[in-house]
This record gives C-alpha cells, sequence and structure tokens, in this order.
C-alpha cells in the first residue's frame, strides 16, 4: 500500500495481560515504522465489577453497562471505524453476555476486521458466541498453531501466528545473583494459580527430598502455598516490579497437564523466564514445544520425575544453567522480541486491509 496503514485498536482492559503484551506494547514500534495507530477501550471495561452482587439494582446495573457498551460501539462504527484500514480487536466487544450485535455493527462500518486470540477461549461457554460472532471478522491473529488448527478449518479466515512478544529493553537478564539457596520460580495471575499451581505440588515436594531450594510465586494474590518441606516465598506481582521479581529467579517453570485448554496456552511465562536470561523448565504441551529447545535454552519435562531430574542438573552445575541462560536469552532476542514481531503485525494489517 502506497498510502500509511490506518489501524485502530479496540482494547478490552488495560490491566490484563492479553492487551499490555498483544496490543499495547506495539503501538509505539508500529507508529515508529509509520503505521498510524489510534486505539479505542471497551467502555465500561470488560473486567469492571457490579457495585450490586444481586436483586433487582444488580439487574439494573447489568442493563445500563450494556446499553453504554452498545451505544460506544454505535458510536464508533458511525464516526469511527469506517475511517481506517483495519480494526484489530481484543476478545469479544460485548463481554458477559450473548448478545452478538457489537461485532456485526462494527463489521457494517469495516470489514477488515482482525481478532486476536491468545487462549484457548473458544472450549469455554464463550465458544458458540464466538463461533457465530468470527463470521464478521477478515483475519486472526493466533498466540499459538493451536488456535488456527481449531479455527481455519471452521471459517473462512486468514489467521497469522505471532508468539507472544517481548520488550527485551525492559526485561533484562539480573546483573549480579544475590547469595543464598536456588531460587525456584513461577509467575502467574490468580486464575492460573488455581489451575497451574496444584500441577507443582507432587514435583516440588518430591525436589524438597534432595535439594535445599527456595520456591518464589510472584502474582497478584498470594496463593499460601503450604507443600510439605517446600520453603515458598509470595512476592505481589505489580507492573512495576515485574521484571525485578523475575530476576531473583533461577530457574523457571511452567507445568501444564496436557489438556485441550492447556494446549492453547501462549507460553508467555516461558518466554518471560528466557528474556531475563535463565532456563525454562516447561511441559511439552502445545506451544511450549516449539519455544524451549530441549537442553539448549530449557528443557521439556514430560513428567514429575523429569522436572525434579532436570532441575537438580541446573542447580548443582552453575555454569551449565548460566550457558542455558545465555541461549534462553538469544533465542528471545531472535524470535521473540517486539522489534522482531511488529514486522509481522505489519504483514498481518497489509493482508487485511488488501484484502477483496
Amino acid at each position: 500500500m502506497s498510502k500509511k496503514l490506518k489501524i485502530l485498536f479496540w482494547i478490552g482492559d488495560l490491566k490484563d495481560p492479553s492487551p499490555r503484551f498483544r496490543f499495547l506494547q506495539f503501538i509505539e514500534p508500529l507508529r515508529e515504522r509509520g503505521i498510524i495507530i489510534d486505539t479505542v477501550f471497551t467502555n465500561p471495561s470488560r473486567n469492571r465489577k457490579n457495585k450490586f452482587e444481586k436483586g433487582i439494582l444488580n439487574r439494573v446495573e447489568v442493563l445500563l453497562v450494556l446499553m453504554m457498551r452498545l451505544f460506544q460501539v454505535c458510536w464508533v462504527a458511525l464516526f469511527k471505524a469506517w475511517r481506517y484500514d483495519v480494526v484489530f480487536t481484543n476478545k469479544d466487544i460485548l463481554p458477559n453476555t450473548n448478545i452478538y450485535l457489537a461485532e456485526k455493527i462494527l463489521s457494517m462500518s469495516n470489514p477488515k476486521l482482525i481478532f486476536d486470540i491468545d487462549d484457548a477461549i473458544y472450549l469455554s461457554n464463550r465458544g458458540p458466541k464466538l463461533n457465530i460472532i468470527w463470521k464478521n471478522y477478515k483475519g486472526i491473529i493466533a498466540g499459538s498453531p493451536v488456535h488456527i488448527e481449531y479455527i481455519q478449518p471452521k471459517f473462512d479466515l486468514k489467521c497469522f501466528y505471532i508468539p507472544m512478544a517481548i520488550d527485551t529493553q525492559k526485561y533484562q537478564p539480573q546483573t549480579s545473583r544475590k547469595e543464598g539457596k536456588i531460587r525456584i520460580g513461577w509467575s502467574g495471575s490468580h486464575h492460573t494459580n488455581v489451575q497451574c499451581l496444584p500441577v507443582m505440588k507432587v514435583c516440588m515436594e518430591m525436589l524438597a527430598e534432595q535439594l535445599d531450594f527456595e520456591l518464589i510465586v510472584i502474582s497478584n494474590l498470594d496463593p499460601e502455598i503450604k507443600w510439605k518441606n517446600v520453603q515458598s516465598r509470595f512476592i505481589q506481582w505489580t507492573a512495576d516490579t515485574e521484571v525485578e521479581g523475575l530476576q531473583q529467579i533461577d530457574i523457571g517453570l511452567m507445568p501444564l497437564e496436557d489438556g485441550p485448554f492447556e494446549r492453547g496456552k501462549c507460553a508467555l511465562k516461558a518466554v518471560q523466564y528466557m528474556a531475563i536470561g535463565i532456563p525454562a523448565l516447561v511441559s511439552p504441551v502445545g506451544v511450549n514445544t516449539l519455544i524451549v529447545q530441549d537442553d539448549f535454552n530449557g528443557f521439556q519435562c514430560k513428567d514429575n520425575q523429569a522436572f525434579v531430574d532436570h532441575i537438580l542438573t541446573l542447580a548443582n552445575n552453575e555454569n551449565k544453567r548460566i550457558e542455558m541462560g545465555k541461549n534462553a536469552r538469544k533465542t528471545v532476542e531472535e524470535k521473540y522480541a517486539i522489534e522482531v514481531l511488529t514486522q509481522k503485525y505489519i504483514d498481518a494489517f497489509t493482508e487485511i486491509a488488501t484484502t477483496k
């Protein structure tokens, strides 16, 4: 295209990892490359909490919020969306409802819609809704090939695989290690805690029989771990101290059950660990198998015993741990840095913008 691309980002919530890593951190790099980027934020935010939990006041509040969001959709469709080459949306525009009008209204204003997906949300109770609203889209940008394998056979959509990106200027390896026992880390939201931390319990208790270590958990809520013989420390997650917390870790863990939902994870944790120069030990599930190269920048651990064995190897061999950490950092710089993946976004936007 000879003219400058104009892209409208429709973002659900500022605080969620998804818009932070899939949208917000690309705004300035795209602008630096001549792309015009504007934003719309779902109003009220998709993650707002109702003031009234039940009763007539709750129903009135829910209705008012829905009306406000529908008004926003109509306003954007009438006065804004048609001015852009592409509209890039983060999840369904009207959350927590089975109303499908928003995407249809938006597509009538601008049919060049792209949907971003970084989790297997089509397996949740939103699946039937997504199957309807995706008919209004021209393209999908997916954080894992697993999502494309599900979506592409069912819909006439252009699909683009763009993995999770990391700001390598912000995520830096620690300059020096604080003395003390080996520190094994896990980072994730409270919702992920509920799913993934129990997977680690047996492994960590097995490891505690052979190694004196500290388990660091970084999250927005304290999971209050009380596992046999496991010494743990909770670090409160904040956007400002996220990197500082990760830099305290020597080995990063991303265990997963091998289920349909878990296969759709985008391995953000693994990429974060690798960006700060530490080995990532992951379950060989979904995109993990593409990002973590076994015995190079981390280990793929098929079961609890494999996690224990590989942790012991790295705990007892500092040189190997450091070398794998350097390989991990180099992998991120070459494949998952914002500077690398910005061009992939431009290519996807350009292809959709020029699609008849």
